[in-house]
């Protein structure tokens, strides 16, 4: 195993001298949001040392800040929420503006004019914030929660991916055949977009194809336990050094004041299909993508008290699959091909042991049967038809059951396009508040995939691969601490696993084939290809395993009209 240690920070001379010379709210390298402000009095001049209150109103968290001389405040590393703002100053009525809504790494400026008066007396706004990006030149599209919840997935070939919702957005293409591998973004390259979740690259390893890949191929996260999709199409925050074209934001569900909780069932039958065209018969295709969720106030003695408050959220989701909406369509020998008689076939057949050069050109001898004018026969004398070890294969190929030379077969039921077609994954988040001062989040998702075979020809010769069981985990701690109103810290770990590993469906059956001379015998079907037919065995086993860590920590500095940020990222990764 080769193991590769990564490491990337900014050199503190180009940190200060692009910190100072910005004015722009920057974010941090989670992928936190920011609201900022400027409070002012009637005369639009600035109010300093006014008390602003930021609540988090679906878990009632509470920060307050007290503005600058330059009458400025600014909240960095906020979860994507609704918040309520809330300003105090003496001689001054109180400003209260509700509703304001941040999106993944959205810098939000909420300008605050207040009104001459007593603190009895409240301004109210019922607004949210304007949806114009002030504080810098970023293009990026988000799919929030109501989205998510809002607009329905197909069930089809495998369980639902909230990373769909991505090829919704301006900029996105998602190829011809909706592939995640040929997805683009913003006219970039493929494999040139990377993907974060709760503020952690999601790439596994060094051949990972992209982003797009691995947040919707290799770890899929369930929509229900989705708070938020962001992509970042261009002129994003030099953090994200990792991408040539986008990067997709993605953050997990998180639990709330209140109890709330959820079952679903999403069920596909071929029923209602189709039959496929050039079939006799529908395919069986039973599609079942079902789970529940919870998510709420963790009320313990442990994790609840005035100046502690617990959160969790819980999701299941379990897919299985039988059948396939198509059925395989292929091509096998008929029974006069079986006895060497191919007068069927329009094109010639050449016997190999006549090859030999003339003229410089390599030339063979078409099979004429044994009057030599039967074109495409094979002789039934010939020696080599009693030494062929073809019958020891052709008695596992079916009989042709369509009409035909090509196309004559069809297979008795549907193949399933994915390999994931028993799988349960889980995805669990806890939150932990102490204060205003700390924030501690820990992430988990894990996804199963049951033992699954497939096959259209008969076990014994087929080339079909097979998956044993293998799980991935995906694991994110992020840590956030308030050492002041105006410096934060940002700290997030995580890590990725992902062994594959896949088997050839016909090397359960290797023994009842006939060895081939020549040919290394092993544990696995050898495999067997034809120009004309499809072909029989595998290539063998595949077996890969890449597992990642990666660690980064950010410190935010906010001076007046100034946000510095400081920090760096260890990636290590084994392949």
């Amino acid at each position: 195993m080769v193991s590769m240690l990564t490491f990337s920070c900014k050199r503190w001379l180009t940190v200060l001298l692009f910190a100072f010379l910005s004015t722009q709210e920057g974010f941090t390298q989670s992928s936190n949001a920011t609201i900022t402000g400027v409070v002012s009095d009637p005369a639009a001049a600035v109010v300093p040392g006014a008390e602003v209150k930021l609540t988090n109103t679906a878990t009632g968290t509470v920060t307050s800040v007290a503005t600058s001389t330059d009458g400025m405040f600014s909240f960095p590393n906020l979860q994507q929420a609704t918040y309520d703002l809330q300003v105090a100053a003496k001689g001054f009525r109180d400003f209260v503006q509700k509703g304001i809504t941040v999106h993944l790494n959205e810098a939000v400026r909420v300008p605050v004019a207040l009104q001459v008066g007593t603190a009895e007396q409240t301004i109210e706004v019922l607004a949210d914030a304007s949806p114009l990006n002030f504080e810098n030149g970023e293009v990026k599209g988000a799919i929030a929660r109501t989205e998510i919840e809002a607009l329905p997935l197909q069930v089809s070939g495998g369980q639902r991916s909230s990373a769909v919702f991505v090829t919704l957005l301006p900029g996105v293409n998602a190829g011809g055949t909706a592939d995640a591998f040929e997805a683009r973004f913003n006219g970039g390259q493929l494999y040139s977009d990377e993907a974060v979740l709760d503020g952690v690259s999601m790439m596994e390893g060094l051949l990972s194809q992209s982003g797009m890949v691995a947040i919707h191929n290799d770890f899929p996260i369930s929509p229900e336990a989705v708070g938020e999709i962001s992509v970042l199409m261009s002129n994003f925050d030099p953090q994200y050094g990792s991408s040539a074209a986008a990067v997709i934001v993605a953050s997990t569900k998180e639990g709330t004041n209140n109890l709330h909780g959820g079952v679903y069932e999403y069920h596909r039958n071929s029923f209602f299909n189709a039959r496929q065209f050039g079939v006799a018969n529908k395919s069986k295709d039973l599609e079942n993508d079902f789970g529940g969720y919870v998510g709420g106030p963790l009320k313990l003695p442990l994790f609840w008290s005035p100046r502690k408050k617990s959160y969790y959220f819980v999701n299941f989701e379990g897919y299985r699959s039988v059948g396939s909406t198509n059925k395989p369509i292929l091509t096998v020998p008929t029974a006069k091909m079986r006895n060497g008689d191919f007068s069927e076939w329009p094109n010639p057949v050449f016997d190999p042991a006549t090859t030999r050069a003339v003229n410089g050109q390599v030339v063979r001898d078409q099979f004429m049967g044994c009057d030599g004018k039967t074109p495409n026969v094979i002789c039934p004398s010939d020696p080599r038809l009693a030494a062929s070890l073809a019958p020891g294969w052709l008695k596992f190929v079916p009989e042709p059951n369509r009409p035909g030379i090509t196309a004559n077969w069809e297979a008795p039921n549907g193949l399933a396009s994915s390999l994931n077609a028993n799988t349960d994954q889980w995805d669990v988040r806890g939150d932990q508040y102490f204060g205003d001062k700390d924030h501690f989040s820990l992430t988990y998702h894990y996804r199963g995939t049951l033992p699954f075979t497939q096959h259209a020809f008969p076990a014994v010769i087929d080339g079909q691969q097979t998956r044993i069981p293998n799980y991935s985990h995906v694991a994110r701690f992020n840590y956030d601490h308030n050492f002041q109103p105006t410096l934060l810290n940002h700290f997030a770990a995580g890590y990725l696993d992902l062994p594959t590993k896949l088997y050839t469906s016909s090397d359960c059956c290797v023994s009842q084939l006939p060895i081939i001379p020549g040919v290394y015998n092993h544990a696995h079907a050898s495999g067997i290809s034809f120009s004309e037919y499809d072909g029989y065995g595998g290539s063998g086993d595949f077996y890969t395993r890449r597992p990642t860590w990666v660690g980064n920590d950010t410190l935010t500095w906010v001076r007046g009209m100034h946000s510095l940020h400081f920090g760096g990222e260890y990636r290590n990764v084994q392949y």
